[in-house]
């Protein structure tokens, strides 16, 4: 979608265009205050932070980029929708997460859905009809998990459906025959394929569907679901097409959780128990630099990073001593780098920071915002 196609088409739905103030101006410093939420990097240079600073009127959200890998921050731009407070009530009109497509299309989502078309200059809002429950990027299109109801709602049995559009388009239609019930929903992609878990409406395992290219689908078993020991599938994770990572959690219990990891070399259709991790810690998700490097988050007392380099083998601890702050989004753009944001605005937790890695997740070093 060129920038052009972008501004016509808000107009048009008459959705509303954002453009920087003079005081977030594009090409701004960003400042020290901020506080990040959800980070995106499309290359190993390029980069985008969704998060808030203290402003004179809220809501205080803004969008930062990178074009040196983190090194340092501009602002491009403000937002109209708010960051909800993970302790409060859902916001319908809030956004939590970011993600890329390329330096030019982006969204911002988590209920709300706002989309770019020029690198995160200017935004317009995108309305699929629920709450955007989790995005991602495959190839030349977007795909979106969208609930039938707010949290907010007391009258709904929550439903979920599997949204897909071109990303220089706003064109989104429900991907037929895929669909779920609740709030859970694990997305994963590698280049045009795609793939995306979904619960059902009663206790039992997720279907997980596979497509390489959008169009046709495949439904692969759920290998984690163990109803017994209260264990299911927890995370997705793939480095390369066909090569598929699944982190299987649960039992939790006194800030530990069982955590195992599971590989696939067919894309999901089969696969085979690598290891078991550290107690240690209630998993959040797992992501893959490339079939050795692989990390799994964790929290409960600390933050926690298991890391591996033989492909989940044998398993290395970086621990955050941070009150159990928590680590969101991880995730790696390129073998090298990766990025994963500690703690959560308006929690009061002891550290909110972005984390970068540029050795596949051997170190973390804070980047200044």
């Amino acid at each position: 979608m060129k920038t052009t196609k972008n501004i016509l088409m808000a107009l048009v739905m008459g959705a509303p265009l954002i453009f920087a103030s003079s005081a977030g101006a594009s090409g701004a410093p960003a400042m020290g205050s901020f506080s990040p939420v959800s980070v995106s990097f499309v290359s190993a240079s390029r980069g985008f932070v969704l998060g808030t600073s203290p402003c004179a009127h809220a809501p205080c959200t803004s969008v930062l980029t990178t074009g040196n890998g983190g090194a340092s921050w501009l602002k491009r731009a403000a937002l109209p929708a708010p960051v909800p407070n993970p302790a409060a009530s859902e916001s319908p009109s809030g956004v939590s997460e970011i993600a890329f497509a390329n330096p030019s299309d982006g969204w911002v989502f988590g209920p709300a859905l706002w989309a770019t078309g020029n690198g995160g200059t200017t935004w317009y809002q995108e309305k699929l009809g629920g709450p955007v429950l989790s995005l991602t990027t495959a190839g030349s299109y977007v795909y979106a998990a969208v609930g039938s109801c707010y949290e907010t709602s007391n009258s709904c049995s929550p439903t979920v459906k599997l949204e897909r559009s071109l990303a220089q388009q706003n064109a989104w239609h429900a991907v037929a025959g895929i669909s779920g019930h609740g709030a859970q929903v694990l997305l994963a992609s590698q280049g045009a394929s795609v793939w995306a878990a979904l619960w059902p409406s009663s206790a039992g395992p997720a279907s997980v569907w596979a497509s390489a290219n959008g169009t046709s689908w495949r439904r692969d078993p759920d290998p984690c679901y163990d109803r017994s020991q209260g264990i299911d599938l927890a995370g997705l994770a793939v480095p390369k097409v066909n090569v598929l990572f699944e982190l299987c959690a649960g039992n939790p219990g006194a800030g530990q959780e069982a955590k195992s990891l599971r590989l696939s070399t067919d894309g999901g259709v089969t696969s085979h128990l690598v290891s078991n991790l550290p107690l240690g810690g209630l998993a959040y998700g797992t992501a893959a630099a490339n079939s050795k490097d692989v990390v799994v988050d964790a929290a409960s007392g600390a933050s926690m990073l298991y890391h591996s380099v033989n492909g989940g083998t044998t398993w290395g601890t970086k621990t955050f001593d941070d009150g159990g702050a928590g680590l969101y989004g991880l995730q790696f753009a390129t073998p090298a780098l990766g990025a994963v944001v500690e703690g959560r605005p308006g929690l009061g937790a002891s550290s909110n920071r972005l984390l970068i890695s540029r050795d596949g997740g051997t170190t973390w070093q804070a980047s200044h915002l």
